[in-house]
Parts: structure tokens; C-alpha cells; sequence
């Protein structure tokens, strides 16, 4: 099992969860608000120009746990999508040895 994060600006939520709803190997997907500080204003390519006058990024972690054989499919079809994410943030992917259900 794999935990593929995505951090993205605020402005492309709608596209990514449309584009990953229709994954049924996704086990789960979990969205977290966050805000994004870079040193060096006006050189951040998250920014939008709203960005620059609030002094921050509104951004969003998706964390999507996924089985390790659909992990490349699913991350294929999410970067392909140039109006979801493509210059709007970036990507991990980390092993989940061990879950369940509580």
C-alpha cells in the first residue's frame, strides 16, 4: 500500500477530486487545508497574483492511499491533467506498511 500526498493550490481542489473520484482503486483520500510561505515573494510559481497581496498560499494536502500496482496509473493520469495541477504543486509518495480500521 502507498500514500501518494499532493500539495496543490487552493484553486485547482475541484479539478483534482473530480479526476480522482473516478479511481475505484482509491482506499481512501483525506484533505487537509494548509498555507503556504515561500521566502523570496514573487518568485514562488504557486503564487497567484491574489497570492501576493495576501502574503500567502492557500494550499491543500491530499493524502490518497492507493495499492503500490496502481500507484504509477493514478500518478500518470493526475500529472497528465494540465488544468488540475500542471505548475500548481507537488507530489510525494510514501510506503503505509501497516493500517486498518479502528
Amino acid at each position: 500500500m502507498k500514500i501518494l500526498t499532493l500539495y496543490v493550490h487552493k484553486a485547482t481542489k475541484q479539478k483534482i477530486l473530480d479526476k480522482i473520484s473516478r479511481f475505484e482503486q482509491i482506499k481512501g483520500c483525506y484533505m487537509t487545508r494548509i498555507e503556504g510561505y515561500f521566502e523570496g515573494i514573487g518568485s514562488n510559481p504557486f503564487e497567484s497574483k491574489r497570492d501576493l497581496v495576501v502574503g500567502y498560499t492557500p494550499r491543500l494536502k491530499l493524502d490518497i492511499m492507493i495499492e503500490t500496482d496502481n500507484i504509477d496509473y493514478l500518478l500518470k493520469k493526475i500529472l497528465s491533467c494540465t488544468s488540475c495541477a500542471e505548475g500548481k504543486g507537488i507530489w510525494t509518495i510514501q510506503d503505509l506498511d501497516k493500517w486498518g480500521k479502528l
